[in-house]
């Protein structure tokens, strides 16, 4: 998986309706979208599939 470009908080505020659309539409495929400042990763929207599948992946005991 590729490192996604770091999108602006501007950007993402302007275009979160679709960035979440977006989202919803590629479910647990979807790449996840990174949000910072000065193109610097301050935070990450996932799609709800994603985040479930990370979530149930974190709760699994380690062997």
């Amino acid at each position: 998986m590729r490192v996604p470009e770091v999108v602006t908080v501007s950007d993402a505020r302007s275009r979160l309706s679709h960035l979440l659309s977006e989202l919803a539409e590629a479910g647990e495929k979807a790449e996840p979208v990174l949000i910072g400042a000065h193109r610097r990763a301050q935070g990450v929207l996932l799609s709800v599939a994603a985040y479930e599948n990370l979530a149930r992946a974190a709760r699994r005991p380690v062997r």
